[in-house]
């Protein structure tokens, strides 16, 4: 059997099971890719901490590392940061102008008249790390050979090039092909580019767990050169490469210092350089003389979705009482956040009636809406007896305070609806595991984040097309006059074209409520003063902090 029906048959399989059966199923499962992923690098068993020359900048992160290879590094993870020093695309982003742009040391690009051709020109001197040419084959080979291929494991990223041809024209010209204008589209070619000499041997399939991500060869200014483990801290070492295209970096050497927890890294503060991705929290425990403070936002959300297909959720007024149930102000005091959300957009509209909290309204919306208050059980029931009771699903976190927050929040929600009458069981998962039940849509609110990071494309999340398991329309949303808004949305160009169809989009999400916007975290990024990083710009993932890495500089 091929490996694509093994997995729709596992998925179907999957499907037949119940809710406890799957979640033993995929604990197991993530036991055994974690074991797995573990053995992808020669560790060597050293001291984490030696002052050796590898050591000259060391930047600690929280988490688990899985694999270094760009086609499968996911956003907000270990592994995209560390690929984005090792690996570079045909396009980069710059915090500064808040634009993607031509990644000049590997290629510029024209679009065509039609604006459905993208042509790319690679820069002739350009050579992977182990010297060897980097060429269209490259090219080709990431795009066409590889993501497009039926048995390529990442879905999303597989989707993003649907239809898409993609031609050779010389060995130093490649052209992408839409079947339809997206003005998006550029944006997809951020992801880092594989060798076609060293991976054209290895099925497509098995490229995530190959031997040959134990010693990864890119092409950005970084190249792999160890890993050593000591305990449950995990260190790689990269060292600059000298023949990269565009400006070499000033720091010879950058290592990366992996823990589970910031209680681990904390005790060798005084080792580190850089800590990144703080809440305010653990930036107030470590901020002192020695490190410079960098604050940031990315362009991201956390939302309560709302099920649309649900029977009780289908009425508007229950999605507006739910709204108004909610004191976003509160929630962010009670979290220790800072801002409050209205919209996918991350804009505030606290002027409007509509996302003003008033507990009084959202009862009458309730009532409107044919469900009276019973005052012994303080739940709200309609004329047949049924209790107003919803599901709300949310992630369960490693991380202690990530948890905690998480944990403030859905109670927060819970009392707050609690407060209007009605009922709320919460249902926590790990990730691993959620993803298969937000799959099924099995819930009727879900607590989760959203990423826009570098355009503001809003397609994935909120056309009909997107509902149910095929995309990331967490609502079930479905509005005709959205979907064209949203069609003529990735067929311009033009700026004030978008901000007047996204306006008409906010428009239609402000009458349907399909999802209570919450809020947007900041987070905070500590340097050494010995470092000199420039300002870091607005940035889209944390991973951008290292956008201009080339720039940064050691004092003497």
């Amino acid at each position: 059997m091929q490996t694509k029906e093994l997995v729709q048959t596992f998925y179907l399989t999957i499907k037949s099971f119940s809710t406890k059966e799957r979640y033993l199923i995929l604990i197991l499962s993530f036991i055994l890719i974690f074991s797995t992923t573990k053995s992808l690098f020669n560790y060597v068993k050293a001291d984490i901490w030696s002052n050796d020359d590898k050591s000259i900048y060391v930047e600690g992160m929280v988490g688990n590392l899985g694999v270094l290879n760009p086609l499968f590094s996911q956003p907000s993870s270990v592994d995209r940061d560390i690929t984005a020093l090792i690996y570079q695309g045909l396009s980069k982003y710059d915090p500064l102008t808040q634009q993607v742009v031509d990644n000049k040391s590997i290629a510029t690009h024209s679009l065509s008249q039609n604006q459905k051709e993208y042509t790319f020109y690679l820069n002739k001197n350009a050579t992977w790390q182990d010297g060897k040419p980097l060429t269209a084959d490259d090219i080709i080979f990431t795009y066409r050979d590889v993501i497009q291929n039926a048995n390529f494991p990442n879905v999303i990223l597989k989707k993003t090039f649907d239809q898409i041809t993609i031609e050779k024209i010389d060995e130093f010209t490649v052209v992408f092909k839409l079947p339809l204008k997206n003005s998006f589209f550029f944006t997809s070619t951020l992801i880092g580019l594989l060798p076609k000499h060293i991976w054209e041997g290895t099925n497509v399939e098995n490229i995530a767990t190959s031997d040959l991500n134990k010693n990864p060869i890119g092409n950005g200014p970084y190249r792999f050169d160890s890993s050593t483990q000591s305990g449950n801290l995990t260190k790689i070492n990269l060292t600059r490469f000298d023949n990269y295209q565009g400006d070499r970096a000033n720091i010879l050497n950058f290592s990366f210092v992996i823990a589970p927890t910031i209680d681990d890294l904390k005790q060798n503060i005084e080792k580190i350089h850089g800590l990144a991705r703080l809440s305010k929290f653990d930036k107030a425990e470590l901020v002192n003389n020695r490190f410079a403070l960098y604050k940031y936002d990315l362009p991201r959300y956390t939302a309560l979705f709302i099920n649309n297909d649900k029977p009780y959720l289908k009425n508007q007024k229950i999605r507006l009482a739910i709204q108004k149930a909610i004191d976003k102000q509160a929630l962010v005091n009670e979290i220790g956040y800072e801002q409050v959300i209205d919209t996918p957009l991350l804009e505030l509209q606290e002027d409007k009636w509509m996302f003003k909290s008033n507990k009084e309204e959202a009862m009458g919306a309730l009532y409107d809406a044919g469900w009276k208050l019973n005052k012994d059980t303080n739940v709200r029931e309609n004329r047949n007896g049924d209790k107003l009771t919803l599901r709300l699903l949310t992630r369960t976190y490693e991380d202690v305070k990530q948890q905690e927050i998480n944990t403030k929040s859905v109670n927060f929600i819970k009392t707050a609806l609690g407060n209007v009458g009605i009922d709320v069981s919460i249902e926590s998962y790990p990730f691993s595991f959620l993803q298969y039940v937000i799959l099924d849509r099995d819930y009727d609110l879900l607590l989760y984040g959203q990423s826009l990071e570098y355009n503001l494309d809003l397609y994935p999340y909120l056309h009909s097309s997107q509902a149910k398991d095929r995309g990331l329309n967490f609502s079930n949303y479905r509005n005709v006059k959205v979907d064209q808004l949203l069609d003529d949305l990735r067929n311009t160009f033009d700026h004030d074209t978008k901000t007047e169809k996204l306006k008409a989009i906010g428009d239609e999400l402000e009458k349907d409520i399909p999802a209570v916007y919450l809020y947007t975290p900041y987070y905070y990024y500590l340097v050494d003063e010995k470092f000199s990083i420039g300002e870091i710009g607005e940035l889209a993932t944390h991973t951008d902090r290292f956008a201009n890495i080339t720039n940064w500089t050691k004092e003497k």
